[in-house]
C-alpha cells in the first residue's frame, strides 16, 4: 500500500473514538421494516457501454435515486446501495461490501444527516471527531477498492429550522461545523464537491418538510437535477489511474454463508484485505440466514440460490461456511459442488466460540438460557470448545477423503476466543475487564471485540499470512477503550490459533 492510503487508514482508525450509534441505526431499521420495497433500493440491469455510477447515502439520497436514474437514462447505468446508508459509522463499516466487485465508473456519497441525530442522552450520535475520521476513512477505502472510479461528496441537504414535535432530533446548532469537516475532509484527500446544500438552500423553506430532514417531491427533483448534472460532468474527466501497492499479492473472491455468528465477517475481510494492501479483494456474495444450518443455505430453492449459481460459475476462490452442530449435510453438498467446478477452492468452516459456553450439540439452540459468562471457568470452556473442535475436524478430514481433495480446512475461531477470555480473567487483556464484555447476550453473540478476532482468523487462514500490524477495524473505534493494543493482542492470539491448529493449512513461518 502506498504511504498515502496507509496514512489515511491509520490516521482514521487510530483517531476514533466512542461511539454510541444505536439510535440512528435503530430508527433506520424500524422505518424499513414498516414500509413496503422501495423502487429505488432495487438493483438495476446494466445497459451494455454505458457507465456505471454507484450511489450512497441515507434516506435524502434514496429519494433521489429514481429521478436521478431517469435523468441519466441512456447515459449512465445508476445503481444505488441496497439500503439507507444512515451515519458514517455504518459506511466506514460497510463500504467495503457496498462496493463490491464494481467495477465503478463514479461513486457518489454522502454522510451527515444522521451523524448529526441525538440520542436518549442528548448527545450527537457521531461526535465530529469521529466523524472526520470515518469520512477520511471511507475515502481512502473507496481509493484502494475501486482505484479508477471518479469520486463525488454530496454536502448535507439543510437541516430544519427547528425539529418536529416528536420527531428524530438533531444538533442542530452545530451543523454548519459537521459541514466544514467535511469540506474539509474532501478538499485534502482531492474528493470532488457536488454542493447540494446550496443548490437546495435558497429554497428550503418552501421545498422542506418542516421540522425534518426530508424535502417535498419538488425538493428531491431538484436534488436529482443537481445530482445529474455533477455526474455528467464527473464523468468528462479522466479517471483516475490506479496508484501501485505494496502488496503483491493478489486478492480473492470469497463468498459468505452463515447466520449471526459468522456472516458480519464479509465487510471485516475485505477492510483486512485492504488494510494489507490486497486491493483486489472480492466479494463474491453472500448468504445470510439467521439460526442456520449450512443446509438451510444449501436449501434454498435454485432460482434463489445465490451460493450455488456463484459455485456453479466457478466465480468464488473461497467458499466460507458456519455449521452450528452435526450432522450437517451442507457442508459436504456445497464442497462438492465447488471443488467440481473449481478445483482450486478453499472452503473454510468455522469452528465458532461456544454458544452458552457449553458444547450440547441439540438444534434448535436454547437461546433462552441463562449463562453467567463470568463464572465459565477456562479448563471446562477448553474442554468443551476441544471437544466440539475434535468433531468439525474429524468431519472435514471426511468430506475431504470422499471427495479426494484438501480443499476443506477448518478456522479454529472458537479456540482464539477461549485464550482472549483467559487474558481476560488473568488482567492482561486492554480495555476488557470481564468475559461478559465480549458477549451481547447469555446466549453468546459476539460483541466486536470477538468479531475482529474472528475475522483476522478468517484473514490467516484465507490468505495463508500473519494478520499482526493490520490497522484497527473501525468496528473496534466505537469503544475508545478498544484501542491499538487491544488490536494487536486480537491480532496475536488469531494467528497463535490458526498456526497451531492442524486442519487450518497455515503454518508459521
Amino acid at each position: 500500500m502506498n504511504r498515502r492510503l496507509k496514512s489515511l487508514l491509520l490516521l482514521a482508525l487510530i483517531a476514533a473514538n466512542c461511539l454510541a450509534a444505536e439510535p440512528a441505526k435503530k430508527a433506520a431499521k424500524k422505518a424499513a421494516a414498516k414500509a413496503p420495497p422501495n423502487p429505488a433500493l432495487a438493483p438495476i440491469q446494466d445497459v451494455a457501454g454505458l457507465p456505471r455510477v454507484l450511489l450512497v447515502g441515507d434516506t435524502v439520497s434514496i429519494a433521489y435515486t429514481l429521478p436521478t436514474r431517469k435523468l441519466l437514462e441512456g447515459k449512465a447505468n445508476v445503481h444505488r446501495i441496497p439500503q439507507n446508508g444512515a451515519y458514517s459509522q455504518i459506511g466506514a463499516e460497510q463500504i467495503t461490501e457496498w462496493v463490491g466487485a464494481g467495477p465503478w465508473d463514479l461513486i457518489h456519497f454522502n454522510f451527515g444527516a444522521y451523524d448529526l441525530m441525538l440520542g436518549k442522552d442528548g448527545k450527537v450520535v457521531v461526535p465530529p471527531e469521529i466523524y472526520e475520521s470515518n469520512l477520511r476513512l471511507i475515502v481512502a477505502k473507496l481509493r484502494l477498492q475501486a482505484p479508477t472510479a471518479r469520486l463525488v461528496f454530496a454536502t448535507t441537504t439543510p437541516m430544519p429550522a427547528e425539529p418536529k414535535p416528536g420527531a428524530l432530533q438533531y444538533d442542530l446548532k452545530n451543523a454548519d461545523a459537521y459541514a466544514a469537516i467535511a469540506a474539509k475532509v474532501m478538499k485534502e484527500t482531492g474528493v470532488r464537491v457536488n454542493d447540494l446544500r446550496a443548490a437546495i438552500q435558497p429554497r428550503a423553506a418552501e421545498l422542506q418538510v418542516p421540522g425534518t430532514i426530508s424535502f417535498k417531491p419538488a425538493g428531491f427533483e431538484l436534488m436529482a437535477q443537481q445530482v445529474a448534472r455533477e455526474i455528467e460532468s464527473a464523468l468528462k474527466e479522466p479517471a483516475p489511474v490506479p496508484e501501485k501497492t505494496a502488496s503483491t499479492q493478489k486478492g480473492l473472491r470469497v463468498f459468505t454463508c452463515g447466520h449471526s455468528f459468522h456472516v458480519w465477517i464479509v465487510p471485516l475481510l475485505s477492510e483486512m484485505a485492504l488494510g494489507a494492501g490486497i486491493a483486489d479483494h472480492r466479494i463474491a456474495g453472500k448468504s445470510s440466514i439467521g439460526g442456520s444450518t449450512v443446509l438451510r443455505h444449501w436449501d434454498v430453492a435454485d432460482d434463489k440460490n445465490i451460493a450455488k449459481r456463484v459455485l456453479s460459475e466457478g466465480k468464488a476462490d473461497v467458499l466460507t461456511l458456519s455449521p452450528i452442530w452435526l450432522p450437517d449435510a451442507g457442508i459436504e453438498n456445497f464442497a462438492k459442488l465447488a471443488v467440481e467446478h473449481n478445483p482450486n477452492i478453499r472452503i473454510t468452516v468455522q469452528e465458532y466460540w461456544l454458544p452458552n459456553d457449553e458444547y450440547h450439540p441439540v438444534y434448535p439452540l436454547e437461546t433462552r438460557k441463562k449463562v453467567d459468562h463470568n463464572a465459565t471457568t477456562i479448563p471446562a470452556l477448553q474442554k468443551a470448545q476441544d471437544d466440539y473442535d475434535r468433531d468439525i475436524d474429524e468431519h472435514v478430514r471426511a468430506i475431504n477423503t470422499k471427495l479426494g481433495t484438501k480443499a476443506l480446512v477448518t478456522v479454529p475461531v472458537g479456540q482464539a476466543v477461549v485464550k482472549l477470555r483467559e487474558k481476560i480473567i488473568a488482567g492482561e487483556c486492554p480495555g476488557i475487564k470481564e468475559q461478559s464484555e465480549l458477549f451481547r447476550d447469555t446466549w453468546g453473540h459476539p460483541t466486536q471485540p470477538i468479531q475482529a478476532l474472528a475475522g483476522y482468523c478468517h484473514f490467516a487462514v484465507i490468505y495463508q499470512r500473519s494478520p499482526v500490524g493490520l490497522p484497527r477495524p473501525a468496528i473496534l473505534s466505537r469503544n475508545p477503550a478498544w484501542d491499538d493494543k487491544l488490536n494487536r493482542l486480537l491480532q496475536e492470539l488469531a494467528w497463535d490459533a490458526v498456526t497451531k491448529h492442524p486442519m487450518s493449512g497455515v503454518r508459521a513461518k
